[in-house]
């Protein structure tokens, strides 16, 4: 379970109430405790690893405090890419693995189909996800050396998977991909990517197909559920009670991103070779991308 990223520095506070993600609460209750609840259900909670990085103490004194019996294991370069967190959750790992986000949930009945099929890799996929993302993904021990692939420690890959998302004249199929400037080993969207990748990788697929257009998803070998039904996670801080619930909080955090919006113009005021040259250089990415 996936619990160490920092989350966009503009849609979370990093100075007051910073915490993971995870541990803010979303109606009514902390979103970890919910999906831990989740993997309860499933008879998984003992050979459960909640990989940590951002403020991993804060979810250690959590779980000091529940009656939750999992392992907390902490990646120290969750800054460098969200790679390092999978790398790190599988280490030493020598059975089949169910990769889950410990701030996404979906329904109960979609993860038990996923545990109970006999395969070297499966994924769940909603309609509210990026075309060929997968919410969660069940991989057997067999297969887990595909994440330990040192290529997607790199930027090379993130360009070939973009590609294969897109049409022959680089419009992205389904769901609206970030520019090429916007993809990043430090991004979120490195993970999926990683996840793509190895699915066109055992699926052995050269394009991905339109899903708005008809075309038909081939994912043979690998079973899939695309109907999984899914519960929402917190993308921005506004969606939290303790944001809903706080007009001084409201306050703290619309003046903590407005004051890092003036600390960003005044950097691209004093530095404008440098801003030009990165401007410069992400138009040459998106070109040949």
């Amino acid at each position: 379970m996936l619990a160490a990223g920092m989350g966009n520095p503009f849609a979370f506070p990093l100075i007051w109430p910073a915490k993971p993600k995870c541990l803010y609460s979303f109606k009514g209750k902390i979103q970890l405790q919910r999906v831990l609840e989740d993997v309860r259900a499933l008879g998984l909670e003992e050979k459960t690893r909640i990989v940590i990085g951002y403020r991993g103490e804060r979810i250690r004194e959590f779980i000091r405090k529940s009656d939750f019996k999992v392992e907390l294991v902490e990646n120290p370069r969750y800054r460098e890419s969200a790679i390092y967190s999978v790398l790190t959750g599988i280490e030493g790992v020598d059975e089949d693995v169910l990769l889950m986000f410990a701030d996404e949930r979906i329904k109960l009945e979609s993860l038990r189909r996923l545990i109970q099929t006999d395969t070297g890799l499966g994924f769940l996929m909603s309609k509210d996800f990026l075309y060929y993302c997968s919410i969660v993904l069940k991989v057997g021990k067999e297969k887990l050396d595909l994440f330990r692939d040192q290529r997607y420690l790199s930027d090379e890959f993130l360009a070939d998977a973009r590609r294969f998302l897109c049409d022959d004249s680089g419009r992205p199929l389904g769901k609206v991909l970030p520019p090429p400037a916007g993809i990043y080993l430090r991004s979120g969207w490195a993970l999926d990517f990683m996840i793509i990748d190895i699915i066109r990788r055992v699926c052995k697929l050269n394009k991905a197909t339109d899903p708005i257009g008809g075309g038909e998803r081939d994912f043979s070998p690998v079973p899939f559920d695309e109907s999984a039904e899914y519960m929402g996670d917190l993308d921005r801080f506004w969606q939290t009670d303790e944001y809903r619930n706080s007009a001084f909080v409201r306050f703290v955090f619309h003046l903590e991103v407005a004051v890092r919006l003036v600390e960003r113009s005044v950097t691209i005021l004093k530095h404008p070779v440098r801003t030009l040259r990165s401007l410069r250089n992400r138009l040459r990415r998106r070109k040949s991308s």
